[in-house]
């Protein structure tokens, strides 16, 4: 079994899953959802928080730098929420997976669609980056978490650089966890043990009463948390190949093949902290709320390091 087998098993185990517990991938059609006990996906309002805001940044490097009803390819697209809402937004997206699974969950998902005014086009292939020179050229490629999942990232980024056009684009939001300190993660343990004091979130084991060392623990506990996408007693990331890179060898290989036009911190904690929050919903809509706009603005002013990075670089130009 190649790498690309082995990835795509472990994304169809994973979509296949929740499909099974009820999760639809669609920004527009999600419900609350408690199969997922810490994700953002646990309720549309935290989904929003997180991932709409990660689409509305999409759409303002697009409207910024690229041109109107462009070609869009989303790369690793997943079950094909990003690749829906662009196409919503006119653009004329092609998504590609390794998975089988999450393309078939999209197709899905783009035959139940309902919201048609302004549509522009959409089409879901199964394949690897090898494949997409074939469904090229495009004016944009998405790479919405798709790049730390590749072990050989150069070759990656020239396939995506050979399938633009002159001036092309390339969107990303990627991991940069070696940014993230024992002070991010010593912020966020104190937002979970406040709410833990007040039966507010998930785990009724998490406390330190005067246990110094206990602290300094959970503390070091969470900062690992953060950098693997997952909890510590969980064995293995999402997948074979996830984290397989971070920012600075991504933005080496991208400014080899592009001129990296901006780069801009995303959020620091909520990405693990929105869904974890317990209690009546109202309520948490609203703390949920104020834990973002307090990340957004700590991470604008560099008080938090954020966890995740966008950026955008245009191909260079034929001489």
């Amino acid at each position: 079994m190649n790498e690309f087998e082995e990835e795509a098993r472990a994304f169809d185990d994973r979509i296949n899953e929740r499909a099974e517990h009820g999760f639809i991938p669609d920004l527009r059609r999600l419900k609350p959802n408690d199969y997922f006990y810490k994700s953002f996906w646990r309720h549309p309002h935290y989904a929003d928080l997180y991932v709409g805001t990660m689409f509305r940044n999409y759409l303002a490097f697009l409207k910024k730098y690229s041109i109107e009803n462009a070609t869009i390819l989303d790369i690793g697209c997943g079950a094909g929420y990003f690749a829906l809402e662009l196409a919503r937004h006119g653009y004329n997206v092609i998504g590609i997976d390794i998975s089988e699974g999450n393309i078939d969950k999209a197709k899905q998902a783009l035959a139940e669609n309902t919201y048609k005014d302004e549509f522009g086009s959409l089409e879901y292939h199964i394949g690897s980056y090898q494949d997409i020179n074939v469904l090229g050229p495009f004016d944009v490629i998405l790479s919405s978490g798709f790049m730390h999942h590749i072990p050989n990232i150069s070759e990656a980024v020239k396939h995506m650089h050979a399938s633009l056009k002159n001036n092309g684009l390339l969107i990303w939001h990627e991991p940069q966890h070696a940014n993230w300190t024992e002070f991010d993660a010593a912020f966020a343990l104190t937002i979970r043990l406040l709410l833990s004091k007040i039966d507010m979130w998930h785990d009724e084991n998490l406390h330190v009463s005067d246990n110094k060392e206990k602290l300094m623990k959970l503390t070091s506990d969470i900062k690992e948390e953060y950098k693997l996408e997952r909890d510590i007693e969980e064995k293995g990331g999402q997948s074979p190949n996830d984290l397989s890179c971070d920012k600075e060898q991504i933005l080496a290989v991208i400014g080899s093949n592009f001129d990296i036009l901006i780069t801009k911190p995303s959020f620091s904690y909520i990405y693990r902290m929105l869904g974890g929050m317990r209690g009546e919903q109202q309520k948490l809509n609203e703390i949920a709320s104020l834990l973002t706009l307090i990340d957004e603005t700590y991470v604008e002013n560099n008080i938090l390091q954020a966890n995740y990075f966008y950026g955008v670089a245009r191909k260079y130009c034929s001489s």
